[in-house]
């Protein structure tokens, strides 16, 4: 199940959003290794010409994420930088 932590009156069987996050995480702690996942409401860019100014929309909105680069990942693929 999605989190989405928006909130607001409830008016005409449609919830009308008046506060809510404007950045979400997801982090697994594991002994071996730690996972995380994130997402904005819009994009990283504040220029609306930008292709990053509201790419994460449409997945900030379904309550889904995308998954973050892990240190581990990072220094696995250290050669190739």
């Amino acid at each position: 199940a999605a989190v989405v932590p928006n909130y607001g009156p409830l008016k005409d069987g449609k919830v009308i959003c008046d506060v809510g996050s404007s950045f979400r995480m997801v982090v697994h702690l594991d002994p071996k290794h730690v996972e995380s996942w994130s997402i904005l409401p819009y994009g990283e860019s504040q220029d609306s010409a930008n292709a990053h100014f509201a790419d994460q929309m449409g997945l900030f909105g379904q309550g889904q994420y995308k998954e973050l680069s892990s240190v581990e990942r990072a220094l696995a693929h250290r050669d190739l930088c």
